[in-house]
């Protein structure tokens, strides 16, 4: 009993007879001890590991207190209470206590056990550097604590000595590692999101696993440790990256929006790593990760444009359509690529078909055809047909029906601009429709004044209620809008890729140049006419950098605008232009590290 404030206070009862967990903590945070959860062990235990730690170690014969025992939470907590004769863990705040030397636990056996928040400070988990060194590999390994999948999640671990520590898939977030000696650990998959690693020694820690998965480091927080001396080159992704690229967790399939804050992750984890790599002047791993960002980047934007998709409820019947059952893996890819080489020559055939009474010459149809359809039939099919082939060097969509859907979205966006063009031109060729559409407005604006007496009030409401109707036109289509922009950012972020791997990948620069060149040139000699090699190259070339020219035959007038030659000209020039954007930012990236 003690009195505080005049009131008289009773400490909690030591639950001897309750195994319950929360009486348990109550009673050691009132002793003083709140990272203690577990109840006390029984005396037959103490007594047993009392007795084990007396056992004086040996690195020749691998003999430690203890080794290969088993030890669970409530043995640690107990182990740190009686620690020194009872005089607790090392408190690693206290200057004084930074000397002492913490729990033996070499070649204990920890794994999947919860440790989390534990002050483990300076525990001895691997041999010290001068005992390392002298050692032989197996005395070495002998001496190495196992905490494989162990959860040490806000642990104190500063100091600790864990030369060779196997940490294989341990949950370190949040821990308290500074100083802490991890040289030839084995760290892989472990969870370092959120860990505290000040002048951390990683020396030749391994890092990577049979996959080369990585660990998991979003939000680390990395002080003076030296990064150079781990061989990240190792690694083909972070842990974060791979965690979200699962579908499934717990044998149970993730939402979208799961999957997509775990990309948000992954995306924040390769970023603030490779400028991490950058800080220290490792120029080239950093750049490796910056890509794997961009990566990852790119997958968000398609997670996000299937969530706007399922949210829009106007267009249900659209996301009802790509969320059904449907074969994965290769089988779907190779589906895709089915598809779409299907619809290249279903293109080609529907403009050959519309095409054979039309009255013109062609060497591509059998029958006299016009230039001006010939153009656009013959592009869609080759698009087609060389986006098949990409699919299957570079890029595999996982699910078949996403194809119908790009190709939906692609045809509303070429859509949309050959409307305009169509109201447009005809309206400049049928001038009295704009008397007709001036009559209309001047009608809308000055009847509602004749009816209401010409009073304002009155033309307000009517102009109010129109606008209402708009309002309510215009938003069946809003929904698709707000597709249209994540489509068009998923694409571009898609094409950055493809031609430039997003500046990391200097090499599709080139080959995207010289498939352009080859492509036109072999428009240019069916369509142009032109003479396969060298004129068609030569004149490809001068198109994609923007110098074309437009070659004059002997008896031959000037070409016109509409000719297919100098419309495939313009075209490659846009194209080029592209090309050499991404060309420019790809070497500077690559080269100048910006």
């Amino acid at each position: 009993m003690s009195e505080l404030d005049g009131k008289q206070v009773t400490a909690p009862q030591c639950p001897v007879n309750d195994d319950k967990k929360e009486s348990w903590k109550a009673y050691w945070e009132a002793q003083g001890q709140p990272w203690r959860t577990e109840p006390e062990i029984d005396e037959e235990r103490q007594k047993y590991l009392a007795q084990r730690r007396t056992i004086t170690p040996d690195i020749k014969q691998g003999s430690y207190p203890f080794k290969d025992i088993t030890l669970g939470r409530a043995d640690v907590e107990w182990l740190l209470t009686t620690h020194e004769n009872e005089r607790g863990p090392v408190d690693w705040d206290n200057e004084a206590h930074r000397r002492r030397e913490g729990l033996d636990l070499r070649g204990a056996n920890l794994q999947q056990v919860d440790l989390s928040n534990l002050p483990l400070a300076r525990i001895r988990g691997g041999l010290s550097w001068n005992e390392w060194n002298e050692a032989t590999e197996e005395q070495r390994n002998m001496a190495a604590v196992c905490i494989q999948g162990a959860t040490l999640r806000g642990a104190h671990l500063e100091g600790a000595r864990l030369r060779g520590a196997h940490l294989e898939r341990t949950n370190l977030k949040y821990t308290y590692l500074e100083k802490a000696q991890l040289r030839y650990a084995h760290l892989e998959r472990v969870d370092l999101s959120g860990a505290f690693l000040n002048r951390t020694d990683l020396y030749n820690a391994i890092v990577s696993d049979e996959k080369h998965i990585g660990p998991q480091l979003v939000d680390v927080y990395l002080s003076d440790v030296n990064l150079a001396v781990v061989k990240w080159s190792q690694v083909k992704m972070l842990g974060d990256e791979y965690e979200a690229g699962q579908k499934t967790y717990d044998g149970k399939e993730k939402d979208r929006v799961t999957r997509i804050d775990e990309y948000e992750v992954a995306v924040r984890a390769n970023r603030q790593f490779a400028t991490a790599l950058q800080t220290q002047g490792l120029n080239e791993v950093a750049a490796r990760f910056a890509y794997r960002a961009q990566i990852c980047q790119k997958y968000l934007l398609f997670l996000q444009l299937m969530q706007s998709l399922k949210q829009q409820i106007k267009i249900e019947w659209l996301a009802s359509l790509l969320f059904i059952d449907k074969p994965k893996g290769k089988q779907a890819e190779y589906m895709i690529i089915q598809i779409i080489f299907m619809l290249g020559f279903l293109i080609y055939g529907f403009g050959l078909l519309l095409i054979t009474h039309l009255p013109t010459k062609s060497i591509l149809f059998p029958s006299n055809i016009n230039p001006s359809i010939v153009l656009p039939a013959t592009i869609f099919g080759i698009v087609f047909i060389c986006l098949s082939v990409v699919f299957l060097l570079f890029y595999f969509i996982p699910e078949v029906s996403l194809a119908l859907f790009f190709l939906f979205m692609s045809l509303i966006q070429i859509a949309i601009p050959i409307v305009v063009y169509i109201l447009l031109n005809t309206l400049l060729y049928h001038l009295d429709w704009f008397f007709v559409i001036a009559a209309g407005i001047w009608a809308i604006l000055f009847i509602p004044l004749i009816i209401g007496g010409f009073k304002f009030d009155y033309w307000f409401s009517v102009l109010r209620k129109i606008s209402n109707y708009f309002e309510l036109f215009f938003s069946k289509f809003r929904p698709l809008v707000g597709v249209q922009i994540a489509y068009g950012r998923y694409i571009f972020a898609w094409v950055l890729d493809l031609i430039a791997g997003y500046g990391y990948r200097p090499g599709r620069s080139i080959i995207a140049y010289v498939l352009i060149i080859v492509g036109f040139a072999s428009l240019y000699t069916t369509l142009g006419h032109l003479p396969s090699f060298p004129d068609s190259f030569v004149f490809s070339v001068a198109s994609f950098h923007g110098r074309g020219f437009f070659p004059n035959f002997e008896g031959q007038k000037q070409l016109a605008l509409s000719d297919p030659l100098v419309v495939l000209a313009a075209i490659e020039a846009v194209i080029g232009l592209i090309i050499e954007i991404s060309f420019i930012a790809t070497f500077t990236q690559r080269y100048f590290g910006k």
